[in-house]
């Protein structure tokens, strides 16, 4: 049960990585939105940039969210098996 624990920790500070990055994500877009309301001379070449790490921060929090859903199911399914193991022993 405590290797099911460590994973369960893994998986919420995975988690909690994730939900850091998507505020950062969210945060640069926002940046992004008010450089665009309030600027008329945005430089293709500096949109670029900002759009490329843009797309790099969402692919690593994604990533990150999806490794955090693996850990979460794993530690679901090894707990569910424990708690049939010890249905069936309890018959």
């Amino acid at each position: 049960m405590s290797e099911q624990a460590k994973r369960y920790a893994r998986a919420i500070d995975y988690s909690v990585t994730a939900a850091q990055k998507g505020f950062e994500v969210s945060e640069d877009a926002l940046n992004l939105a008010e450089y665009l309301a309030h600027s008329s001379k945005s430089s293709a070449s500096t949109l670029r940039k900002f759009a490329e790490g843009m797309i790099e921060a969402a692919q690593e929090a994604h990533d990150t969210a999806l490794k955090s859903l693996d850990y979460f199911r794993d530690v679901r399914t090894e707990l569910l098996g424990v708690g049939r193991q010890k249905s069936l022993s309890n018959i």
